[in-house]
């Protein structure tokens, strides 16, 4: 049964010129056309042989059909009864001011619970059912870049590096750690006093650190423990899978990343980025506090090292921190340094 008639335009295919014409649709859902002054049919295609435009409010409902032909109805408020739900959803949002403003109000916060908690929470999930083999293939290949990048052959002497290596070996006996999980690198490098650990329990200590601290080796000590930590929770790995689905996600939400997108994504890709990076930190802080004891170290050794590493910043900013540690990658020196503090006075009152 065919249904009242819809004037408007039909389009030819492959042709600048138009029709005055008619579609009725019957309950199968083929359009018949049919000009609109005699009758006189013109074509009709299947339900399976219609495209049903975009709908957008104000704008008449397009339907394109698959030789390439077009019929456009006089009446913009026409909506066939094959369009999508999800059309007429999105053209009622466009169409109503409350619909817009909880779109305004709902996609920012979507994208902040996706960020913050959601994808975290299913980076750590998907992390942990992997195999350690993922870990040592990522933290080959983070390594053989790094060292072409950033790292040159380290200029410290023999013995202080064979006995640093066997201090730590010690350090991963009492642990009860399997050796054959780390390998300690010393490398002279333009990133100054630092260390990083890899996914594969790689762990480079700069030779500015290691010259740092050579009369406190506790506080080197503590840092290692710190970047043990690094890798017994598998951060790594867990930042390369929140980096990897906030990519994906923003790519879903805005499509093609160019121009203002690229710039709005990247930016908020950093922040984000950043903020995984201060949660990770005080993640292998406290695993540094937790163990220290076993380590036959103290969480003030920590507190120290870090009261060693920011000097400068602790001069600038004072213990108190600043505003801009929340583009840190790393929580403020002060803050660290009270946390491992007050793990250090926990120590003191369990003995």
């Amino acid at each position: 049964m065919k249904q009242q008639a819809i004037y408007g335009h039909y389009l030819l295919a492959n042709q600048s010129r138009s029709l005055d014409a008619q579609a009725r649709c019957d309950d199968e859902g083929t359009i018949w056309l049919s000009q609109r002054s005699s009758g006189e049919a013109l074509a009709h295609f299947s339900a399976s042989d219609i495209k049903h435009q975009p709908l957008i409010a104000g704008l008449p409902a397009e339907l394109v059909f698959a030789d390439g032909s077009r019929f456009v109805p006089d009446d913009v408020n026409h909506r066939w009864a094959g369009s999508s739900s999800g059309q007429r959803l999105a053209e009622w949002l466009e169409s109503h001011w409350l619909g817009v403003l909880v779109s305004v109000v709902a996609v920012p916060a979507f994208l902040w619970f996706m960020m913050f908690h959601g994808i975290p929470r299913m980076a750590y999930a998907g992390v942990e059912m992997m195999p350690r083999s993922v870990d040592e293939q990522v933290g080959q290949q983070s390594f053989k870049t790094l060292e072409y990048l950033y790292l040159e052959p380290t200029k410290l002497e023999p013995d202080y590096q064979q006995r640093l290596n066997a201090d730590f070996a010690e350090l991963l006996k009492r642990l009860n750690l399997p050796a054959e999980r780390y390998q300690l690198h010393f490398y002279s490098s333009i990133i100054g006093a630092n260390a990083l650990a890899l996914p594969d329990g790689t762990i480079i200590v700069t030779d500015a650190l290691a010259k740092l601290m050579e009369d406190e080796p506790q506080q080197l000590h503590s840092i290692l423990l710190h970047e043990i930590g690094h890798v017994e929770h598998r951060h790594g790995m867990k930042q390369l899978a929140q980096t990897t689905a906030t990519s994906f996600l923003f790519a879903m939400m805005f499509g093609d990343i160019e121009g203002m997108g690229e710039l709005v994504i990247g930016a908020g890709g950093s922040l984000l980025e950043s903020s995984f990076s201060r949660d990770m930190e005080r993640e292998a802080d406290a695993y540094a506090h937790q163990h220290a004891t076993q380590a036959g170290l103290s969480a003030q050794d920590f507190a120290d090292a870090m009261r060693t590493l920011g000097l400068p910043e602790l001069m600038l900013l004072g213990e108190d921190g600043h505003w801009s540690d929340y583009l840190s990658t790393h929580p403020g020196m002060g803050e660290r340094i009270r946390t491992a503090e007050q793990a250090a006075e926990d120590e003191n009152a369990a003995q």
